[in-house]
Protein backbone atom coordinates (compact mmCIF):
# COMPACT_ATOMS: atom_id res chain seq x y z
CA UNK A 1 0.00 0.00 0.00
CA UNK A 2 1.28 3.77 -0.92
CA UNK A 3 0.12 6.35 1.61
CA UNK A 4 0.01 10.30 0.42
CA UNK A 5 0.85 12.14 3.51
CA UNK A 6 0.53 15.88 4.12
CA UNK A 7 3.41 16.10 7.08
CA UNK A 8 3.81 14.76 10.65
CA UNK A 9 1.49 12.18 11.13
CA UNK A 10 0.47 8.93 13.45
CA UNK A 11 -0.09 5.73 10.87
CA UNK A 12 -1.90 2.44 11.97
CA UNK A 13 -1.93 -0.03 9.53
CA UNK A 14 -5.04 -2.84 9.38
CA UNK A 15 -4.28 -6.16 8.17
CA UNK A 16 -5.89 -9.40 7.68
CA UNK A 17 -4.97 -12.73 7.29
CA UNK A 18 -6.87 -15.23 4.97
CA UNK A 19 -4.60 -18.67 7.18
CA UNK A 20 -2.60 -18.64 9.91
CA UNK A 21 0.38 -16.84 9.49
CA UNK A 22 3.00 -14.87 10.79
CA UNK A 23 3.40 -11.33 9.72
CA UNK A 24 6.28 -8.96 9.32
CA UNK A 25 5.89 -5.58 8.44
CA UNK A 26 7.98 -3.69 6.06
CA UNK A 27 8.41 0.18 5.04
CA UNK A 28 10.22 1.81 2.02
CA UNK A 29 11.06 5.00 1.66
CA UNK A 30 11.54 6.77 -1.13
CA UNK A 31 15.17 6.17 -1.76
CA UNK A 32 14.65 2.21 -1.41
CA UNK A 33 15.55 1.92 2.33
CA UNK A 34 13.42 -0.73 4.11
CA UNK A 35 12.88 -1.19 7.50
CA UNK A 36 11.23 -3.50 9.51
CA UNK A 37 8.50 -2.13 11.60
CA UNK A 38 6.58 -5.55 12.80
CA UNK A 39 7.69 -7.53 14.51
CA UNK A 40 9.62 -5.27 17.14
CA UNK A 41 11.23 -5.34 20.46
CA UNK A 42 7.90 -3.84 21.58
CA UNK A 43 5.14 -6.60 19.96
CA UNK A 44 7.22 -9.77 19.28
CA UNK A 45 3.69 -11.66 18.60
CA UNK A 46 3.34 -11.97 15.15
CA UNK A 47 1.00 -15.13 14.59
CA UNK A 48 -1.77 -14.16 13.09
CA UNK A 49 -5.43 -16.74 13.16
CA UNK A 50 -6.54 -17.46 9.79
CA UNK A 51 -9.54 -14.05 9.32
CA UNK A 52 -8.02 -12.61 11.96
CA UNK A 53 -7.93 -8.63 11.77
CA UNK A 54 -5.41 -6.88 13.61
CA UNK A 55 -4.34 -3.08 13.91
CA UNK A 56 -0.80 -2.28 14.49
CA UNK A 57 -0.21 -0.30 16.50
CA UNK A 58 -2.66 -1.78 18.31
CA UNK A 59 -4.56 1.22 20.74
CA UNK A 60 -3.33 -0.06 23.46
CA UNK A 61 0.51 -0.96 21.72
CA UNK A 62 3.41 1.53 23.60
CA UNK A 63 4.71 2.26 20.37
CA UNK A 64 3.59 4.46 17.37
CA UNK A 65 4.70 4.87 13.99
CA UNK A 66 5.34 8.50 13.23
CA UNK A 67 5.99 9.32 9.47
CA UNK A 68 7.32 12.81 9.44
CA UNK A 69 7.89 13.14 5.64
CA UNK A 70 5.84 14.37 3.25
CA UNK A 71 6.88 12.12 0.46
CA UNK A 72 4.97 8.70 -0.25
CA UNK A 73 5.65 5.93 2.13
CA UNK A 74 5.01 2.37 0.48
CA UNK A 75 4.43 -0.87 3.41
CA UNK A 76 4.74 -4.13 2.58
CA UNK A 77 3.26 -6.88 4.63
CA UNK A 78 4.47 -10.52 4.32
CA UNK A 79 2.67 -13.36 5.83
CA UNK A 80 4.61 -16.63 6.27
CA UNK A 81 2.98 -19.95 7.18
CA UNK A 82 5.33 -22.35 9.60
CA UNK A 83 8.00 -21.20 11.84
CA UNK A 84 8.42 -17.32 12.20
CA UNK A 85 11.52 -16.03 10.41
CA UNK A 86 13.91 -14.12 13.24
Amino acid sequence: AELQRKGDELVRLMVKASGACHLTLVNIDTSGKALVLYPNEFDRDNLLKPGEQRMIPGREASYRFRLPLTAPERFVAICEAGEPVP
